[in-house]
């Protein structure tokens, strides 16, 4: 390749658009003679940055492979070469090819005084797909091995998901005939016993394994002899009906109460915005450069027009409306394939509003928010709640989720 063609590529890379005949030249670099690691590795990345629907990831796979092989290397290159295992990483990942994928990261992390919390977390999510069957069997290992948790300790933001993300896997491979009923107690009995000291971050993880504990011990009672403490599992069955029916009566009359705050707080917080904005002239905000490139998807029905949310983006952040898309339209969403999204997604992050339950690519999830929450590759996405915690995209709420979104968006240093 002749050094002005490497510097088109690299030339392309800072550009939005990518020409035909760039592109073409990409692809056709296995049939040329003497290419060098440096094509490979750029074309790649090129590839990777036009790559949204996935259609590139096998050969930008080979490529990086290759440049490998050709000497790309931590000693000639240190930044593309940690680069090139970033991206390898993922794809392995994304093919269920785990070995490679950890191969990848291990090798990445022997260069971090202190591994980055994407590295752990990729790694754990490794791990639980090569040791999945070991884990159901063992829960209490993946809990101390992987994270050196005792249920006690304060959780990282990124182990919390780590969790999530294990109990998911873990409830649809239980589903498996290869696991009886007294595996199946063993395991969410020793789940059971190390997130209950952490309600605050795993309500609904406690809530489906108290479930699925008394659905077990019913059937347990029902189908086998060997059970014992058939008495407690009655007790424990027939106070938890008691308990959830209390609990919905509490709630509806929390919900009650916190809805009439809410409209005295959304009544009064227009009251002052509307007297601000009589003496106080809009500013420019330092946000407008640094977030103008910054794509966002949201997806849910909305109760403000669209050129209100426009206007607050481009307001207080410069994001123009044309790195906005909007799905609103219930059909739309639940023929929306969600699994598009995950890496190499074109959007910088996701609001999430009221969504329909069954959405295309969800899987064994009973919606999209905890597939957002427990799969790797999604960009970063915030769910959009109102003052009383239903799905709702307010005015108010719109502003509190973009914010959040956006210094997401902005503190990420992978």
């Amino acid at each position: 390749m002749k050094m002005n063609e490497l510097s088109e590529i690299k030339e392309a890379l800072s550009k939005e658009e990518v020409t035909d005949n760039i592109l073409n030249y990409c692809l056709s670099l296995k049939q040329k003679a003497e290419v060098k690691w440096e094509e490979y590795y750029y074309a790649a990345k090129l590839l990777d940055k036009i790559n949204s629907e996935g259609e590139y990831d096998k050969t930008i796979i080979e490529y990086l492979e290759i440049s490998n092989q050709k000497g790309l290397n931590i000693n000639n290159a240190k930044e593309q070469f940690i680069d090139a295992l970033k991206i390898l990483a993922g794809l392995y990942l994304k093919y269920s090819d785990y070995k490679k994928a950890n191969n990848c990261l291990t090798i990445i992390q022997d260069y971090f005084e202190e591994s980055p919390e994407w590295i752990k977390k990729l790694k754990a999510n490794v791990h639980i797909n090569i040791y999945l069957d070991m884990y159901l069997r063992y829960p209490e290992s993946f809990f101390e091995k992987i994270l050196m948790y005792d249920g006690k300790r304060e959780l990282l933001d990124y182990e919390i998901s780590i969790i999530r993300s294990f109990l998911y896997k873990c409830y649809g491979q239980l589903k498996n005939n290869n696991y009886n009923v007294g595996d199946k107690i063993k395991f969410y009995l020793d789940c059971f016993n190390i997130l209950q000291n952490n309600p605050t971050n795993f309500s609904d993880e406690i809530e489906r394994i108290t479930d699925e504990l008394i659905s077990l011990g019913e059937e347990g009672l029902t189908e086998s002899n060997k059970l014992e403490n058939r008495y407690l599992i009655f007790i424990i069955s027939k106070l938890y009906k008691d308990i959830k029916e209390i609990k919905i009566t509490t709630q509806e009359e929390i919900n009650n109460i916190k809805n009439n705050i809410a409209s005295i707080n959304e009544e009064f917080s227009r009251q002052i915005v509307d007297e601000i904005r009589k003496t106080t002239p809009e500013l420019t905000t330092p946000e407008e450069v640094s977030c103008k490139d910054i794509k966002i998807l949201i997806l849910g029905a909305i109760q403000i027009p669209t050129n209100e949310i426009f206007g607050i983006a481009k307001r207080e952040y410069g994001i123009p409306s044309k790195n906005i898309d909007i799905i609103n339209d219930w059909d739309k969403i639940k023929s929306y394939d969600v699994e598009k999204l995950r890496y190499n997604s074109k959007y910088d992050g996701i609001i999430v509003g009221p969504i329909p339950h069954s959405i295309k690519g969800v899987g064994e999830f009973s919606n999209l928010i905890p597939l957002l929450q427990c799969k790797e590759g999604f960009p970063f996405h915030v769910v959009v709640r109102d003052s009383a915690g239903d799905l709702k995209i307010t005015k108010t709420a719109f502003k509190e989720a973009l914010k959040e979104l956006i210094e997401n968006i902005k503190s990420q240093n992978i």
